[in-house]
């Protein structure tokens, strides 16, 4: 009896230290957890931001001039090389010109013709005159020889109308450039009859240096843009124009510079728009009209702004936050109030400081209230 004590004894104590042992190396064997994820933060960057407002709009000719035909008659030539620059006062087209030739010297002829009937008319009257002294003629006479000076004159008057249209419309057969500008390619050719019926178009020329852009202002835009107006102490933008920048369709920023200089004299009710003009020299000839055009005008300036990167910003139901870092590594949410973007940053108008530290790159990997390992961007 005593042995089977005893073995049970020794087995029990076997077993327990056993036991014991498989817990000690299962406890060594569990892994330790994992570090806090590692994201990068930074420090919102400081800075003066300018604020503008954005449009689209087009692109259009300071002048257009369409060449017609204003006499009737055959296209002689034309002296230019289609879409090339022409200069003002260059000779474009030249009409045949001998029938408006033979009309002036006509109507030359017909005002000598009156004012030998002029001149007779006057003798005549002085002579009849004098004979009334005389009691030669009668008065009847005298008031015949006013009245044919009289229409005399009126038909000396008449002969120099005609003559002045004469040679307007002799003028009309030479077609000249009154501005400088690119001209098309020629819609007549030589030989072919113009002006027959309608006033024949030959040609159209092209003025863009400066060229202007088109846009429509909304509502909105235009008190903002009134507003910053009145700051600057201007009431006609015709007589101070406001700098504004122009981006072509291709263009990934806004390179040129110019003025606004029109503002329309009133709303668009069926659009709530107001058409707005802006004028960009172009003195390459490089912008042509008719392309799409990005305008952008600035409104006023945020003094020390602050700003993230825009990768740094993550939206919900709520809105738009940031997640920040707190000093022991925990992460915070932010709600924010956003502003401009500008070169890739964000300006933050409400829900951080400049000496929070803002998650910028890892966003992914952190979660508000876990904790991360914090490692500061360098710049």
């Amino acid at each position: 009896m005593k042995n089977s004590i005893s073995f049970f004894l020794i087995l029990t104590i076997c077993l327990s230290a056993l036991l014991t042992g498989g817990c000690k190396e299962q406890q060594q064997q569990t892994p330790a957890p994992p570090p806090p994820p590692e994201v990068t933060v930074a420090n919102p960057t400081v800075r003066d931001v300018t604020n503008y407002i954005y449009f689209t709009g087009y692109t259009e000719a300071r002048k257009e001039i369409e060449f017609r035909a204003r006499v009737e008659g055959y296209l002689e030539s034309f002296s230019f090389e289609p879409g090339k620059l022409v200069e003002k006062g260059d000779l474009l087209f030249n009409i045949d010109a001998k029938p408006f030739e033979a009309d002036v010297a006509k109507a030359e002829a017909d005002l000598k013709t009156r004012e030998a009937r002029l001149k007779l008319a006057e003798a005549t009257l002085k002579r009849k005159e004098s004979a009334y002294k005389e009691k030669a003629v009668s008065e009847l006479a005298v008031l015949e020889a006013k009245a044919e000076l009289s229409i005399a004159q009126a038909q000396i008057l008449e002969s120099q109308a005609q003559l002045t249209s004469a040679k307007l419309q002799l003028s009309y057969t030479r077609i000249y450039a009154p501005e400088s500008g690119l001209i098309s390619r020629n819609l007549v050719d030589n030989g072919n009859l113009v002006g027959a019926g309608d006033k024949t178009l030959l040609a159209t020329l092209v003025n863009y240096d400066p060229i202007y852009v088109y846009f429509n202002m909304d509502e909105r835009s235009l008190m903002l843009f009134k507003r910053h107006l009145k700051e600057q102490g201007i009431n006609d933008i015709t007589r101070n124009p406001v700098s504004v920048e122009l981006g072509l369709g291709d263009d990934s920023n806004y390179p040129y510079s110019g003025v606004s200089d029109y503002l329309d004299s009133q709303v668009d009710l069926s659009t709530g728009t107001i058409l707005t003009r802006a004028k960009f020299d172009n003195k390459d000839l490089y912008i042509i009209p008719g392309l799409f055009a990005k305008i952008r005008i600035p409104t006023h300036v945020e003094k020390d702004a602050l700003l993230v990167p825009e990768i740094a910003l993550s939206s919900d139901q709520r809105g738009r936050y940031l997640l920040g870092v707190t000093a022991d590594g925990t992460v915070e949410y932010k709600p924010v109030e956003i502003g401009a973007l500008v070169d890739g940053f964000r300006v933050i108008r409400k829900g951080i400081i400049k000496d929070d530290m803002v998650v910028v790159n890892g966003v992914q990997r952190a979660r508000p209230g876990a904790k991360v390992t914090p490692k500061t961007a360098q710049n």
